[in-house]
């Protein structure tokens, strides 16, 4: 199943999101079941992840760059 999933680049930024990454775990925190992107995978099919993933991935990614002193 094919599924397009697209964002609007001209959308503005809530005013209450003073960096990207706040503006993330808004999002996460409005719509975690919603889907956020897709990735394609080897047999042509379309894995949905949804905010509340891609906001644990990037909370994971956050700590890493921390442990690393970056």
């Amino acid at each position: 199943m094919t599924q397009n999933i697209s964002g609007d680049l001209a959308a503005k930024l809530p005013q209450s999101a003073p960096t990207l990454s706040h503006s993330i775990l808004n999002r996460v925190a409005e719509t975690p079941d919603a889907p956020a992107f897709g990735s394609p995978q080897s047999d042509g099919e379309w894995r949905i992840r949804t905010w509340k993933e891609a906001g644990s991935e990037m909370v994971r990614l956050a700590a890493g760059l921390l442990a690393l002193g970056l």
